[in-house]
């Protein structure tokens, strides 16, 4: 994610996708990814995929029902969604990675299959099949699926796609350190989380981070440093503009323009860290 410096300016409006699944951000993010590997996986030159997918070549299998997703913006017919419901579970029974994780998807939403007792068994089935091959969005699918009725298990999972540097799960192990749901209770480890997320553009977590500096969570209370990560949020995130704003009305002017500074200041140490893990 690429984060802008704003003060008192528009809120961009959401871009909305509409495509076989639901237009969640996650899912979003799913179908850009799965979209990479349906282009990268291997095709013999000059053939043609639903052939080869009928002849049952898992890869091709995958782009066949990739390619039933529009992502331009045009509806899907219930049809060609189980369709592609078809063709994912085809590869996904192969072992294919990537038609694991989406199966499961499929099944969580019911997006191409019927609604009947037992999907989320067989959405937990197949999202630890890719989760159990360090896929880390499965994990983190899985860990959101498992986490009411064994939370110990999900920040076992969120901890595995952390350490891939998936900013949901970052996001998500800070909020669980923050409750003390499935590991014990600890504001500075959430805190470190929120800082790990920061340096990988999450505006969540420096939303977050933001409410710790203001609240004294975890970190020292720091207004200068609250308002600094909420003005940098505020591009992506509507309650962090409010809180700017609250926080703002109290501020001495020598104080405000200092926490100006700061937010510039802000934006260019988390610009670097990003830009530095790119090119290592």
């Amino acid at each position: 994610m690429h984060l802008r410096f704003i003060h008192c300016c528009r809120a961009p409006k959401k871009r909305i996708l509409t495509s076989i699944f639901p237009s969640d951000t996650f899912l979003l993010v799913a179908l850009a990814a799965a979209s990479l590997l349906a282009t990268a996986c291997k095709k013999p030159k000059g053939e043609n995929d639903l052939a080869y997918a009928k002849a049952g070549d898992a890869n091709a299998q995958f782009r066949v029902a990739f390619k039933i997703n529009d992502l331009n913006g045009q509806d899907v017919s219930d049809k060609e969604k189980r369709v592609a419901f078809d063709w994912y579970r085809k590869a996904a029974d192969q072992g294919h990675t990537e038609a694991e994780f989406l199966t499961g998807i499929c099944y969580t939403y019911h997006q191409g299959v019927d609604a009947v007792e037992g999907d989320r068994v067989l959405a937990e089935k197949y999202l630890r099949r890719a989760a159990e091959k360090n896929h880390s969005m499965a994990q983190v699918k899985l860990a959101e699926l498992v986490a009411t009725k064994d939370p110990t298990q999900a920040f076992h999972w969120l901890s595995k796609a952390a350490a891939q540097d998936n900013p949901r799960a970052i996001y998500n192990l800070s909020r669980m350190y923050n409750t003390g749901d499935g590991v014990e209770k600890d504001d500075i480890k959430s805190v470190l989380w929120l800082r790990k997320g920061v340096e990988i553009g999450s505006a969540e977590c420096l939303y977050d981070l933001g409410l710790s500096y203001e609240y004294g969570r975890g970190t020292p209370k720091d207004e200068i440093e609250a308002y600094a990560c909420y003005n940098v949020a505020a591009v992506s995130i509507e309650q962090a503009r409010k809180n700017l704003e609250s926080i703002e009305k109290n501020m001495p002017t020598e104080v405000r323009l200092r926490a100006q500074q700061r937010s510039k200041e802000l934006l260019k140490e988390i610009e670097a860290k990003i830009a530095a893990k790119k090119a290592r």
